[in-house]
């Protein structure tokens, strides 16, 4: 008996080549959308650097053929009244930011000026105790030890009645000059043996000691202020002018003591008598101070 052959149904298997198919079209179909290009947008800085046209309207017409769109112009048209406000914007604009200028430099013009009072006041405390003597001899083999020494007559001479050990330092001014005598500043060790030095200044010419001086030890500033008013006396335009502790007073024509700070404050002061020889003059600190440049510098002789 012939056996029937039996035919088995065999699972089918997994066919990859199809999956493979199916992957190349999605990745095809990927492809060709993203090659896709779409027209960009116009470009706004090549439409504003076009010339502006007269006579035409104010926006042109587009061009939106095959999907494209491209601004053909943009023109503005400006009259006189919109020209005039501009411009008086812009004024208003520059007068606001020069007006907020003007003022920071004001600002730092009297903070500046607020400084230099201070140093001023600093360094003026630092000189309390000191005295400068001008017209003292200067030999050419003068050495510390005779220069003390001369400071230490000239102080017994007017009878000042101060000691040695209340001097703490005597030098003199600057390099030395043939024909010219260098001032001399002498340090004391308080301000109570400076005030006696000073109250015995008038003795300086009773003892035939004419050309030497002694005065307080200034600033820049104050010296200035203080030649100024010097040069106010030998003017008319006030009667007396001294200094005490650094600080600068007048006795006016009218006989009132002032304290004087400033340039200005003393201007105020120095009114002229009624002489002939100063008939229609005005004593200012700047004529005063360009007379003293004149003086000083070593190319101008008068």
């Amino acid at each position: 008996m012939r056996k029937r052959k039996r035919h088995s149904t065999v699972s089918p298997k997994f066919d990859r080549s199809f999956k493979r198919d199916k992957f190349d079209i999605e990745s095809e179909t990927d492809f060709e959308i993203s090659s896709l290009t779409l027209n960009p947008p116009p470009d706004l800085s090549v439409i504003l650097e076009r010339p502006i046209m007269a006579d035409a309207p104010l926006v042109s017409n587009t061009d939106t053929s095959e999907g494209s769109m491209q601004a053909q112009s943009l023109n503005v048209v400006l009259g006189e009244d919109d020209i005039n406000k501009i411009a008086s914007a812009v004024r208003a604009l520059l007068f606001e930011d020069i007006q907020g200028l003007l003022n920071k430099i004001q600002v730092l013009e009297d903070e500046n000026r607020l400084l230099r009072d201070r140093l001023d006041e600093s360094e003026q405390f630092q000189k309390r105790n000191n005295i400068v003597i001008t017209g003292l001899p200067e030999s050419a083999d003068e050495t510390h030890d005779k220069l003390d020494k001369s400071v230490l007559s000239l102080v017994s001479k007017i009878e000042a009645n101060v000691p040695a050990p209340e001097i703490d330092r005597i030098f003199r001014v600057g390099k030395p000059s043939l024909g010219k005598t260098r001032p001399i500043v002498v340090r004391l060790t308080n301000f109570a043996a400076k005030k006696r030095i000073m109250k015995s200044r008038p003795e300086l010419k009773k003892k035939g000691m004419k050309k030497v001086f002694i005065n307080e030890d200034l600033t820049k500033p104050r010296q200035q202020l203080a030649y100024a008013a010097r040069q106010g006396v030998k003017r008319n335009a006030i009667k007396k002018t001294w200094t005490d502790d650094g600080k600068v007073f007048i006795i006016d024509n009218n006989d009132r003591k002032h304290r004087v700070d400033s340039l200005p404050t003393l201007e105020g002061f120095c009114t002229m008598m009624r002489s002939p020889q100063h008939a229609g003059q005005q004593v200012t600190y700047a004529a005063a101070l360009q007379h003293r440049q004149i003086v000083q510098s070593p190319s101008l002789t008068l």
